[in-house]
């Protein structure tokens, strides 16, 4: 084969690339659009927004933000795990107060198998997205590392 046929097959091969990584992109770009009408229209924030980094809020504030990530702090006073998922709740009137909510598919990543029992009575400081579920706030929590029992 001329060098010059080689040459312009590889001058060729390397635009068709460069053509299909920038559609890549395009389409990328329109999921993410239409990813972001969509929460629009559910009333839900775009992206969660961060409080103040490094500073802990009670659980109060905590359920006034919802769609954000905030840090907050406070003494489990009730909790009760259903087998499927395990409530961690600051106020007795839970039905009305921000809960943490484990799910059963993650109690293995906590020390101890039972949040219930290695939470309940303590205070501890939580990490996550506070969301809307049923008209209360809650945090899922995935992993250990988003509580922390404190003194």
């Amino acid at each position: 084969m001329h060098r010059a046929t080689i040459r312009g097959a590889f001058r060729l091969r390397g635009e068709a690339l460069a053509v299909q990584a920038g559609l890549t992109a395009l389409a990328l770009g329109l999921c993410a659009l239409v990813a972001l009408r969509v929460l629009a229209r559910s009333g839900r924030p775009a992206a969660p927004r961060v409080a103040s980094a490094g500073m802990a809020v009670t659980w109060e504030e905590a359920e006034k933000r919802i769609g954000q990530v905030v840090t907050f702090e406070g003494r489990i006073v009730a909790a009760k795990n259903t087998g499927s998922v395990c409530f961690l709740n600051f106020h007795p009137d839970y039905k009305n107060h921000v809960a943490v909510v484990i799910f059963a598919s993650d109690f293995h990543r906590f020390p101890d198998a039972s949040p219930e029992r290695a939470f309940q009575g303590r205070r501890v400081r939580v990490t996550g997205l506070v969301e809307s579920y049923k008209g209360r706030s809650e945090v899922k929590v995935r992993d250990a590392g988003q509580i922390e029992v404190i003194p």
